[in-house]
């Protein structure tokens, strides 16, 4: 019995999850793109006015502070992100009641939602003033779609 139920086990460990999110704000002028794998935080191109800037886990011992953390639960609606490294910060919260399933398949689910942006967050146009103060100060709320794909 054992044999078997590894058997069946084998072939669902050779496909990955990943995830891309594509936030813009009403106006357009806020646009967020966030790339997961294995439900992991990977990376996020963020832009205010064209002013651009990345968050990734590709930094330093000294940079960071904690490791990107993601908490995603379709189910129940949840979809957080919260980054943080000695230059920028990230924090992006799905609104739970704004989850809507949009078309599923055996290899992939489309989702959309809404989100917030804290206005802790980062704002990319002050990143290339070289403000002392580089965060929104503002919240911002995002139109977002989430397409979750199996690969191999």
């Amino acid at each position: 019995m054992k044999k078997i139920l590894l058997l069946t086990l084998i072939p669902l460990a050779i496909f990955a999850q990943e995830s891309r999110i594509d936030c813009k704000s009403t106006s357009e002028r806020t646009v967020l793109t966030i790339l997961t794998k294995n439900s992991k935080f990977d990376v996020a191109d963020f832009s205010i006015d064209k002013a651009y800037t990345t968050f990734n886990e590709n930094f330093t011992k000294e940079d960071i502070k904690e490791h990107p953390m993601m908490v995603r639960d379709v189910k129940y609606g949840i979809f957080t992100i919260l980054y943080e490294d000695i230059y920028k910060k990230l924090y992006f919260y799905a609104l739970p009641k704004s989850f809507k399933t949009l078309d599923k398949s055996s290899h992939h689910t489309n989702y959309k939602f809404q989100a917030l942006l804290s206005g802790e967050t980062t704002d990319p146009r002050k990143l290339t003033k070289k403000a002392k103060d580089v965060a929104l100060n503002k919240r911002v709320i995002l139109n977002c779609t989430m397409t979750i794909s199996l690969s191999n």
